[in-house]
Protein backbone atom coordinates (compact mmCIF):
# COMPACT_ATOMS: atom_id res chain seq x y z
CA UNK A 1 0.00 0.00 0.00
CA UNK A 2 1.15 3.54 -0.96
CA UNK A 3 1.66 6.06 1.50
CA UNK A 4 -1.39 8.24 0.05
CA UNK A 5 -3.66 5.49 -0.54
CA UNK A 6 -6.28 4.41 2.10
CA UNK A 7 -6.34 0.96 3.72
CA UNK A 8 -8.52 -1.09 1.31
CA UNK A 9 -10.60 -3.84 3.38
CA UNK A 10 -12.68 -6.93 1.94
CA UNK A 11 -14.74 -8.48 4.59
CA UNK A 12 -16.20 -12.14 4.06
CA UNK A 13 -19.13 -13.41 5.40
CA UNK A 14 -21.21 -16.37 5.24
CA UNK A 15 -24.58 -14.87 6.37
CA UNK A 16 -26.29 -11.41 5.00
CA UNK A 17 -25.62 -8.60 5.87
CA UNK A 18 -28.47 -7.65 7.60
CA UNK A 19 -28.02 -10.98 10.07
CA UNK A 20 -24.17 -11.20 9.90
CA UNK A 21 -24.23 -9.25 13.31
CA UNK A 22 -20.62 -9.67 14.25
CA UNK A 23 -19.29 -9.02 10.61
CA UNK A 24 -21.15 -6.47 10.05
CA UNK A 25 -20.09 -4.44 12.93
CA UNK A 26 -16.54 -4.97 11.49
CA UNK A 27 -17.21 -4.08 8.23
CA UNK A 28 -18.79 -0.60 9.84
CA UNK A 29 -15.46 -0.17 12.36
CA UNK A 30 -13.08 -0.52 9.12
CA UNK A 31 -15.34 2.06 7.03
CA UNK A 32 -13.38 4.65 9.33
CA UNK A 33 -10.31 3.53 8.10
CA UNK A 34 -11.22 2.93 3.90
CA UNK A 35 -13.21 1.79 1.70
CA UNK A 36 -15.10 -1.39 2.82
CA UNK A 37 -16.58 -4.40 0.38
CA UNK A 38 -18.76 -6.86 2.50
CA UNK A 39 -18.78 -10.12 0.84
CA UNK A 40 -21.37 -12.77 0.93
CA UNK A 41 -24.01 -15.37 0.70
CA UNK A 42 -27.79 -14.51 0.18
CA UNK A 43 -28.66 -16.88 2.43
CA UNK A 44 -27.51 -19.43 5.39
CA UNK A 45 -28.65 -21.97 7.00
CA UNK A 46 -31.87 -23.66 7.95
CA UNK A 47 -33.83 -20.39 9.61
CA UNK A 48 -34.60 -17.96 7.06
CA UNK A 49 -31.74 -15.78 7.17
CA UNK A 50 -32.27 -14.39 3.35
CA UNK A 51 -31.67 -11.26 1.95
CA UNK A 52 -31.92 -10.30 -1.98
CA UNK A 53 -28.50 -10.35 -3.86
CA UNK A 54 -26.91 -7.98 -5.19
CA UNK A 55 -25.15 -5.07 -4.49
CA UNK A 56 -25.82 -1.81 -2.47
CA UNK A 57 -23.84 0.55 -0.51
CA UNK A 58 -25.35 0.10 3.43
CA UNK A 59 -23.88 2.28 5.94
CA UNK A 60 -21.03 2.92 3.90
CA UNK A 61 -19.87 -0.39 3.21
CA UNK A 62 -20.33 -1.96 -0.13
CA UNK A 63 -22.62 -5.03 0.39
CA UNK A 64 -22.47 -7.60 -2.82
CA UNK A 65 -24.40 -10.86 -1.84
CA UNK A 66 -24.01 -13.98 -4.43
CA UNK A 67 -26.98 -15.63 -5.17
CA UNK A 68 -27.97 -18.22 -3.16
CA UNK A 69 -30.49 -21.15 -4.09
CA UNK A 70 -33.15 -21.72 -1.14
CA UNK A 71 -31.87 -24.78 0.35
CA UNK A 72 -34.23 -27.37 2.45
CA UNK A 73 -35.02 -26.99 6.03
CA UNK A 74 -35.44 -30.61 6.45
CA UNK A 75 -32.93 -32.32 8.83
CA UNK A 76 -32.18 -35.34 6.89
CA UNK A 77 -28.74 -37.15 5.08
CA UNK A 78 -30.82 -36.61 1.51
CA UNK A 79 -31.42 -32.66 2.53
CA UNK A 80 -28.03 -31.94 3.18
CA UNK A 81 -26.15 -33.75 -0.07
CA UNK A 82 -29.46 -31.31 -1.79
CA UNK A 83 -28.25 -28.64 -0.16
CA UNK A 84 -24.34 -29.02 -1.05
CA UNK A 85 -24.70 -30.01 -4.25
CA UNK A 86 -27.44 -27.50 -5.67
CA UNK A 87 -27.48 -24.18 -3.09
CA UNK A 88 -23.76 -24.14 -1.36
CA UNK A 89 -21.53 -25.15 -4.06
CA UNK A 90 -22.65 -23.19 -6.49
CA UNK A 91 -22.87 -20.25 -4.76
CA UNK A 92 -19.27 -20.89 -3.14
CA UNK A 93 -17.92 -20.82 -7.04
CA UNK A 94 -19.37 -17.34 -7.29
CA UNK A 95 -17.77 -16.25 -3.83
CA UNK A 96 -14.57 -17.76 -4.98
CA UNK A 97 -14.75 -15.74 -8.45
CA UNK A 98 -15.28 -12.78 -6.31
CA UNK A 99 -12.72 -13.04 -3.84
CA UNK A 100 -9.90 -13.64 -6.89
CA UNK A 101 -11.47 -10.64 -8.64
CA UNK A 102 -11.54 -8.01 -5.63
CA UNK A 103 -8.09 -6.43 -4.61
CA UNK A 104 -7.74 -5.01 -0.97
CA UNK A 105 -5.04 -4.56 1.53
CA UNK A 106 -7.09 -6.77 4.43
CA UNK A 107 -9.25 -9.36 3.83
CA UNK A 108 -11.17 -10.12 7.16
CA UNK A 109 -12.88 -13.70 7.54
CA UNK A 110 -15.40 -14.28 9.81
CA UNK A 111 -15.80 -18.43 10.47
CA UNK A 112 -13.27 -21.12 9.45
CA UNK A 113 -15.11 -22.37 6.66
CA UNK A 114 -14.15 -19.36 4.29
CA UNK A 115 -10.61 -19.36 5.90
CA UNK A 116 -9.86 -20.75 2.36
CA UNK A 117 -11.30 -17.99 0.58
CA UNK A 118 -9.31 -15.48 2.77
CA UNK A 119 -6.08 -17.79 1.86
CA UNK A 120 -7.25 -17.77 -1.51
CA UNK A 121 -7.23 -13.64 -1.38
CA UNK A 122 -3.61 -13.72 0.41
CA UNK A 123 -2.28 -15.59 -2.22
CA UNK A 124 -3.64 -13.49 -5.16
CA UNK A 125 -3.37 -10.26 -3.93
CA UNK A 126 -0.80 -10.01 -1.20
CA UNK A 127 -3.94 -8.94 1.66
CA UNK A 128 -2.94 -9.16 5.37
CA UNK A 129 -5.82 -11.85 6.40
CA UNK A 130 -7.63 -11.00 9.72
CA UNK A 131 -9.50 -14.39 11.22
CA UNK A 132 -12.20 -13.83 13.10
CA UNK A 133 -12.91 -17.57 14.78
CA UNK A 134 -16.42 -16.51 15.96
CA UNK A 135 -17.19 -19.75 18.18
CA UNK A 136 -15.79 -22.74 19.22
CA UNK A 137 -13.85 -25.03 16.53
CA UNK A 138 -15.67 -28.11 15.47
CA UNK A 139 -18.18 -27.33 17.54
CA UNK A 140 -21.31 -27.19 15.39
CA UNK A 141 -23.07 -30.78 16.01
CA UNK A 142 -27.22 -30.12 14.86
CA UNK A 143 -28.72 -32.54 13.00
CA UNK A 144 -28.88 -32.01 9.62
CA UNK A 145 -26.86 -28.81 8.97
CA UNK A 146 -23.96 -29.07 6.68
CA UNK A 147 -21.59 -27.44 9.26
CA UNK A 148 -21.78 -30.53 11.61
CA UNK A 149 -20.15 -32.65 8.52
CA UNK A 150 -18.24 -29.91 7.96
CA UNK A 151 -16.12 -29.61 11.32
CA UNK A 152 -14.06 -33.42 10.16
CA UNK A 153 -11.82 -31.17 8.32
CA UNK A 154 -11.71 -27.91 10.34
CA UNK A 155 -8.64 -28.75 12.26
CA UNK A 156 -6.79 -28.91 8.52
CA UNK A 157 -7.94 -25.71 7.75
CA UNK A 158 -7.29 -24.32 11.15
CA UNK A 159 -3.62 -25.51 10.81
CA UNK A 160 -3.54 -23.35 7.53
CA UNK A 161 -4.95 -20.51 9.74
CA UNK A 162 -2.68 -20.86 12.32
CA UNK A 163 0.29 -20.72 9.47
CA UNK A 164 -1.05 -17.66 7.51
CA UNK A 165 -2.99 -15.60 9.56
CA UNK A 166 -1.69 -12.21 10.71
CA UNK A 167 -4.58 -11.66 13.33
CA UNK A 168 -6.61 -13.56 14.87
CA UNK A 169 -9.56 -12.75 17.07
CA UNK A 170 -12.01 -14.86 19.30
CA UNK A 171 -15.24 -14.18 21.26
CA UNK A 172 -13.88 -15.42 24.88
CA UNK A 173 -10.42 -16.21 26.70
CA UNK A 174 -11.57 -19.77 26.88
CA UNK A 175 -11.23 -19.84 22.67
CA UNK A 176 -7.82 -18.38 22.84
CA UNK A 177 -6.72 -20.94 24.89
CA UNK A 178 -7.97 -23.85 22.65
CA UNK A 179 -6.12 -21.98 19.65
CA UNK A 180 -2.68 -21.53 21.38
CA UNK A 181 -2.65 -25.09 23.11
CA UNK A 182 -4.56 -27.14 20.56
CA UNK A 183 -4.10 -25.86 16.75
CA UNK A 184 -0.49 -23.88 17.04
CA UNK A 185 -1.94 -20.01 16.98
CA UNK A 186 0.82 -17.44 18.48
CA UNK A 187 -1.25 -14.48 19.35
CA UNK A 188 -4.95 -14.61 20.12
CA UNK A 189 -7.19 -11.02 20.67
CA UNK A 190 -10.16 -11.67 22.64
CA UNK A 191 -12.76 -8.85 20.85
CA UNK A 192 -16.17 -9.60 22.85
CA UNK A 193 -19.03 -9.46 20.25
CA UNK A 194 -20.60 -6.07 21.83
CA UNK A 195 -22.73 -4.21 20.04
CA UNK A 196 -21.78 -0.87 18.31
CA UNK A 197 -22.00 2.19 20.65
CA UNK A 198 -24.54 4.05 18.48
CA UNK A 199 -27.19 0.96 18.61
CA UNK A 200 -28.07 1.40 21.85
CA UNK A 201 -31.50 2.89 22.64
CA UNK A 202 -31.58 6.00 24.94
CA UNK A 203 -31.87 4.52 28.79
CA UNK A 204 -35.52 3.85 30.23
CA UNK A 205 -36.19 2.31 33.94
CA UNK A 206 -37.65 -1.06 34.18
CA UNK A 207 -41.29 -1.24 34.17
CA UNK A 208 -43.07 -0.24 37.38
CA UNK A 209 -42.40 -3.08 39.64
CA UNK A 210 -45.20 -5.20 41.42
CA UNK A 211 -44.13 -8.11 43.85
CA UNK A 212 -44.83 -11.44 41.89
CA UNK A 213 -44.80 -9.88 38.22
CA UNK A 214 -41.93 -9.94 36.08
CA UNK A 215 -41.29 -8.99 32.41
CA UNK A 216 -38.61 -11.18 30.64
CA UNK A 217 -37.48 -10.35 27.11
CA UNK A 218 -35.49 -13.39 24.75
CA UNK A 219 -34.26 -12.32 21.45
CA UNK A 220 -32.52 -14.29 19.00
CA UNK A 221 -32.90 -17.45 16.76
CA UNK A 222 -35.47 -20.26 17.43
CA UNK A 223 -33.15 -23.09 17.24
CA UNK A 224 -32.76 -26.25 19.68
CA UNK A 225 -30.55 -25.96 22.86
CA UNK A 226 -31.25 -22.21 23.71
CA UNK A 227 -33.56 -23.14 26.37
CA UNK A 228 -36.60 -22.31 24.97
CA UNK A 229 -38.71 -25.29 26.09
CA UNK A 230 -37.94 -25.17 29.61
CA UNK A 231 -38.16 -21.55 29.91
CA UNK A 232 -41.75 -21.71 29.01
CA UNK A 233 -42.20 -24.46 30.95
CA UNK A 234 -40.76 -22.33 33.64
CA UNK A 235 -43.12 -19.74 33.23
CA UNK A 236 -45.93 -22.40 33.81
CA UNK A 237 -44.15 -23.48 37.18
CA UNK A 238 -43.50 -20.13 38.22
CA UNK A 239 -47.23 -19.05 37.99
CA UNK A 240 -48.14 -22.58 39.64
CA UNK A 241 -46.69 -20.98 42.79
CA UNK A 242 -47.78 -17.98 42.70
CA UNK A 243 -45.95 -15.63 39.91
CA UNK A 244 -46.66 -14.19 36.84
CA UNK A 245 -44.00 -14.27 34.14
CA UNK A 246 -44.82 -12.19 31.39
CA UNK A 247 -42.62 -13.56 28.76
CA UNK A 248 -42.07 -11.73 24.87
CA UNK A 249 -39.82 -14.18 22.59
CA UNK A 250 -38.61 -12.31 19.75
CA UNK A 251 -37.22 -14.30 16.90
CA UNK A 252 -37.74 -16.72 13.75
CA UNK A 253 -36.74 -20.39 12.98
CA UNK A 254 -37.96 -23.40 11.21
CA UNK A 255 -41.21 -22.92 10.68
CA UNK A 256 -41.61 -26.68 12.12
CA UNK A 257 -39.68 -25.76 15.12
CA UNK A 258 -41.00 -22.05 15.43
CA UNK A 259 -44.38 -24.09 15.68
CA UNK A 260 -43.70 -26.70 18.32
CA UNK A 261 -43.01 -23.86 21.03
CA UNK A 262 -45.94 -22.32 20.09
CA UNK A 263 -48.19 -25.57 20.49
CA UNK A 264 -46.16 -26.07 24.32
CA UNK A 265 -47.43 -22.59 25.33
CA UNK A 266 -51.03 -23.63 24.08
CA UNK A 267 -50.45 -27.26 26.30
CA UNK A 268 -49.52 -25.53 29.17
CA UNK A 269 -51.95 -22.79 29.03
CA UNK A 270 -49.54 -19.80 29.51
CA UNK A 271 -50.42 -18.47 25.79
CA UNK A 272 -51.72 -15.36 27.52
CA UNK A 273 -48.33 -15.09 29.18
CA UNK A 274 -45.79 -16.01 26.01
CA UNK A 275 -46.27 -13.79 23.27
CA UNK A 276 -44.44 -14.80 20.00
CA UNK A 277 -43.18 -11.39 18.29
CA UNK A 278 -41.32 -13.38 15.30
CA UNK A 279 -37.99 -12.11 13.68
CA UNK A 280 -36.72 -8.49 15.01
CA UNK A 281 -34.69 -6.06 13.23
CA UNK A 282 -31.38 -5.57 14.55
CA UNK A 283 -31.95 -1.77 14.90
CA UNK A 284 -35.01 -2.68 17.76
CA UNK A 285 -33.48 -5.13 20.08
CA UNK A 286 -32.14 -3.05 22.39
CA UNK A 287 -35.87 -1.09 23.02
CA UNK A 288 -37.07 -4.83 23.12
CA UNK A 289 -35.11 -5.32 26.17
CA UNK A 290 -35.78 -2.17 28.30
CA UNK A 291 -39.41 -3.00 27.75
CA UNK A 292 -38.75 -5.27 30.63
CA UNK A 293 -37.46 -6.22 34.03
CA UNK A 294 -34.52 -8.40 32.61
CA UNK A 295 -33.50 -10.49 29.89
CA UNK A 296 -32.53 -14.31 29.52
CA UNK A 297 -29.71 -16.23 27.45
CA UNK A 298 -30.49 -19.65 28.59
CA UNK A 299 -27.82 -21.73 25.79
CA UNK A 300 -28.31 -25.28 26.88
CA UNK A 301 -24.54 -27.20 27.90
CA UNK A 302 -25.46 -30.35 25.55
CA UNK A 303 -23.81 -28.49 22.47
CA UNK A 304 -20.25 -27.63 22.32
CA UNK A 305 -20.99 -24.69 20.60
CA UNK A 306 -22.97 -22.68 23.29
CA UNK A 307 -19.91 -22.51 25.74
CA UNK A 308 -19.48 -18.65 24.06
CA UNK A 309 -20.48 -15.50 25.54
CA UNK A 310 -23.66 -14.73 23.70
CA UNK A 311 -23.65 -11.32 22.23
CA UNK A 312 -27.42 -11.46 23.18
CA UNK A 313 -25.84 -11.06 26.70
CA UNK A 314 -24.10 -8.32 26.00
CA UNK A 315 -26.58 -6.51 23.95
CA UNK A 316 -28.82 -6.82 27.42
CA UNK A 317 -26.44 -5.89 29.36
CA UNK A 318 -25.15 -2.92 27.80
CA UNK A 319 -28.83 -1.71 26.88
CA UNK A 320 -29.49 -1.08 31.19
CA UNK A 321 -31.05 -4.35 31.93
CA UNK A 322 -29.61 -7.61 33.67
CA UNK A 323 -29.54 -11.16 31.97
CA UNK A 324 -30.45 -14.49 33.85
CA UNK A 325 -27.91 -16.71 31.94
CA UNK A 326 -27.41 -19.98 31.74
CA UNK A 327 -24.67 -21.33 34.01
CA UNK A 328 -21.87 -22.19 31.54
CA UNK A 329 -18.29 -21.27 32.36
CA UNK A 330 -18.31 -18.18 29.83
CA UNK A 331 -21.03 -16.77 30.84
CA UNK A 332 -20.12 -17.43 34.44
CA UNK A 333 -17.11 -15.18 34.34
CA UNK A 334 -18.43 -12.41 32.71
CA UNK A 335 -21.88 -12.02 34.73
CA UNK A 336 -20.22 -13.19 38.26
CA UNK A 337 -17.10 -10.65 37.67
CA UNK A 338 -19.23 -7.44 36.28
CA UNK A 339 -21.97 -8.58 38.60
CA UNK A 340 -24.59 -7.93 35.77
CA UNK A 341 -27.06 -10.71 36.78
CA UNK A 342 -27.73 -13.92 37.79
CA UNK A 343 -27.03 -18.14 36.80
CA UNK A 344 -29.14 -20.84 36.42
CA UNK A 345 -28.69 -24.40 35.42
CA UNK A 346 -30.88 -24.43 32.12
CA UNK A 347 -33.93 -26.36 33.57
CA UNK A 348 -37.42 -25.68 33.15
CA UNK A 349 -37.34 -26.20 37.75
CA UNK A 350 -34.21 -24.27 37.92
CA UNK A 351 -35.13 -21.35 35.61
CA UNK A 352 -38.71 -20.70 37.40
CA UNK A 353 -37.13 -20.82 40.68
CA UNK A 354 -34.46 -18.43 39.55
CA UNK A 355 -37.50 -16.25 38.14
CA UNK A 356 -39.88 -16.60 41.34
CA UNK A 357 -36.32 -14.78 43.02
CA UNK A 358 -36.09 -12.12 40.75
CA UNK A 359 -39.81 -10.97 40.96
CA UNK A 360 -39.65 -10.52 44.57
CA UNK A 361 -36.30 -8.57 44.38
CA UNK A 362 -36.41 -5.14 44.93
CA UNK A 363 -32.85 -3.80 43.74
CA UNK A 364 -33.79 -4.24 40.02
CA UNK A 365 -33.91 -0.50 39.36
CA UNK A 366 -30.57 -0.25 40.95
CA UNK A 367 -28.70 -3.22 38.96
CA UNK A 368 -30.25 -1.81 35.61
CA UNK A 369 -28.84 1.14 36.47
CA UNK A 370 -25.26 -0.39 36.63
CA UNK A 371 -25.77 -2.64 33.63
CA UNK A 372 -26.27 0.54 31.35
CA UNK A 373 -22.95 2.00 33.49
CA UNK A 374 -20.82 -1.09 32.16
CA UNK A 375 -22.05 -0.27 28.63
CA UNK A 376 -21.16 3.64 28.77
CA UNK A 377 -17.94 2.70 30.49
CA UNK A 378 -16.14 0.10 28.02
CA UNK A 379 -19.25 -2.71 26.63
CA UNK A 380 -18.97 -1.34 22.98
CA UNK A 381 -17.40 -2.63 19.47
CA UNK A 382 -15.47 0.36 19.08
CA UNK A 383 -13.90 -0.55 22.47
CA UNK A 384 -13.07 -3.89 21.70
CA UNK A 385 -12.14 -3.99 18.24
CA UNK A 386 -9.65 -1.18 18.81
CA UNK A 387 -7.55 -4.19 19.73
CA UNK A 388 -7.42 -5.57 16.20
CA UNK A 389 -6.43 -2.11 14.28
CA UNK A 390 -3.36 -1.96 16.97
CA UNK A 391 -2.42 -5.11 15.99
CA UNK A 392 -2.54 -4.20 12.11
CA UNK A 393 -0.90 -0.73 12.91
CA UNK A 394 1.93 -2.83 14.20
CA UNK A 395 1.94 -4.91 11.01
CA UNK A 396 2.09 -2.48 9.07
CA UNK A 397 4.72 -0.18 10.94
CA UNK A 398 6.23 -2.86 13.10
CA UNK A 399 7.90 -0.09 15.80
CA UNK A 400 4.50 1.25 16.40
CA UNK A 401 3.70 1.28 20.00
CA UNK A 402 0.30 2.24 19.70
CA UNK A 403 -1.52 2.02 22.53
Amino acid sequence: MTPDRQTRYLVLSMAPYRYATRTRKAAVAYRDRGPVTFLSLQGVGRTGKRDSAGTRLTDGVSVHQVPLRTPSTAPTVPSQLSNLLRSYLPAFGRLVREVWRRDGDVVHVTGVPLLVLGLLHQARHGSRLVLDVNERPASVSATGSLFALFRRVEPLLLRAGARRADVTLVVTPGHATLLTSDHGFGEVIVVRNAPLAGWRSAYTAPPAHRAGVLRVVTVGTLFEGRGLEQLIHAVRIARDRGTRVELDVHGAGRPDYAESLVELATRLQVTHQVRFHGRLDGSRVSQAYLAGHLGVALYEPTDAGNDSLSNKILECVTTGRPVLAGDLPENRRFVVDNKVGWLTPVTAEGIAESLVARAAEDDLDDLAGRCRELGDRELTWEAEFGAVFRALDRLHDPRSTAA
